[in-house]
């Protein structure tokens, strides 16, 4: 089983190939990996063992050619090869940003500005690789992060007037979108049965992305937030607009969670507590042609469908009804298809979890080095950390367990069922750091899966050493 190797056998894979300007470094960044494998949350100081570990962990960070790419590039490198390989059918890259912030750090630190201006932080832009369980959508394999970038808001002084010209080739953050597609490279031909497919929500819905996503054969997927015009079949008119006054041409439903109440901050409005219900939802969908904006607009359009799916006003038991406007370069012939791709999009769902795993399961935001450079080299080490976690919840169903390991979960947890399917092995673990089981209770997360883990090597580094003895 991939996921359930030890932690200095799984630090060997992902860090052993880093090339740090000597072999000592990489060898020290295995040591350190390993270390903050086995305690993912706690403080560097509580992962490393003694003061000598935590100075040369401290160096290691500090060192100039110990970079975030350095530190994550054959961790790419291996997933988007995974990616690659034939027969894999589609696999989405879900895109996503989001935002390390640090507090109203001194300006010593090297840090941005945070989108509300009043903190210091490091903008992130994700793309994590993930395989979709095409029977029932609701066991993904994660392969891993095909890149992630970081970079610094340093509000640098703009012109109170720019011409169009100079306002054009000023860089932005939308441009990270096209910039990360770019960056992964062209997709595999039809002819090897591979898909490529870019995922985003609402801020991914850039025309030079969705453009660039056509260019380099990869199909998209994102959320319609741009009203844009429409140049094909339908004559003049608006996406959104065309999209509402369709009739439902199906259903489905989905069970949504229950979500506790948000406070209000910069980047959303607050929202009340929910509980768990299922919806259902009408969908609908179309096919036309949008063009490019400003230059682009001569040289480019893009074929796309927009598929609706939305919550009847009247029977929505929410005052905040649901409604997604989808659009996507895949091929939509059918209501069947329009149905797969919505199912599709719930995948994003997973770059989320792996946000919560990097600021909650790792700490990420409370790590207190010195400088900017320190935190993009730890950022490295962490992010593909925050992978382990999240594969804990959606392991490979075709992965095989080792027998040893499936003995060892048995006497301890006394369990009687079959362990041999991954998921069932990992609900057993799960058990070990607190998760009961019920009937009602559904699939652990990954947190609970996590303390049952480090608490199953605990048990493991325990027959070890009592072995030891006895043999001494």
């Amino acid at each position: 089983m991939e996921t359930l190797h030890s932690p200095m056998d799984w630090a060997q894979a992902q860090f052993g190939a880093c090339r740090l300007g000597d072999e000592r470094r990489t060898k020290r960044l295995v040591h350190v990996g390993c270390s903050m494998l086995s305690r993912s949350s706690a403080s560097i100081p509580k992962q490393m063992h003694g003061w000598s570990e935590l100075k040369a962990a401290y160096r290691l960070f500090g060192m100039e050619k110990v970079t975030h790419e350095a530190v994550s590039r054959p961790h790419w490198e291996s997933t988007r090869a995974l990616a690659r390989l034939p027969g894999q059918g589609l696999v989405l890259f879900v895109q996503d940003q989001t935002e390390l912030n640090y507090g109203p750090k001194p300006d010593s630190y090297g840090l941005g500005f945070t989108s509300n201006t009043r903190g210091r932080g490091i903008e992130v832009q994700t793309s994590l690789c993930v395989v979709p369980d095409l029977d029932g959508f609701e066991r993904p394999e994660v392969l891993g992060l095909a890149l992630q970038t970081a970079w610094l808001r340093t509000h640098a002084p703009r012109k109170k007037t720019e011409t169009f010209k100079e306002r054009s080739n000023r860089r932005t953050e939308y441009d990270a979108w096209e910039e990360s597609v770019v960056a992964i490279g062209p997709a595999p031909g039809p002819e090897t049965g591979t898909t490529w497919v870019s995922v985003g929500d609402r801020a991914s819905d850039v025309f030079s992305h969705l453009f660039r996503c056509a260019e380099l054969g990869w199909s998209s997927l994102v959320r319609s937030r741009h009203d844009r015009k429409l140049k094909g079949s339908n004559g003049p008119g608006r996406l959104h607009e065309t999209a509402r006054s369709l009739e439902p041409m199906g259903s489905t439903s989905i069970s949504l969670r229950s979500r506790p109440a948000q406070k209000k901050t910069a980047l959303r409005r607050s929202k009340p507590a929910s509980k768990a219900r299922t919806v259902h939802l009408n969908v609908a969908y179309f096919a036309d042609r949008i063009e490019g904006i400003g230059q682009q607009k001569k040289r480019c359009s893009l074929d796309l469908t927009c598929i609706r799916v939305w919550e009847d006003p009247l029977k929505a038991s929410s005052p905040d009804p649901i409604e997604w406007l989808l659009v996507t370069t895949l091929p939509v012939n059918s209501l069947e298809d329009a149905l797969n791709a919505v199912r599709l999009y719930r995948q994003r769902w997973l770059i989320e979890e792996y946000h919560k795993c990097l600021k909650t399961g790792c700490k990420m935001e409370n790590r207190n080095l010195n400088h900017a450079s320190k935190l993009l080299a730890l950022l490295g080490v962490l992010s593909i950390v925050s992978v382990f976690l999240l594969q804990l919840k959606t392991p490979h169903s075709q992965a095989n367990p080792p027998d040893e390991l499936i003995q060892l979960v048995r006497r301890i947890t006394k369990a009687k069922e079959d362990l041999g399917k991954p998921s069932a092995l990992l609900r057993r673990i799960a058990m070990l750091g607190g998760f009961l089981g019920r009937k009602g209770d559904g699939e652990p997360g990954w947190q609970t899966i996590w303390d049952g883990w480090t608490r199953l090597l605990d048990i493991l580094w325990g027959i070890e050493l009592a072995e030891a003895l006895k043999c001494g």
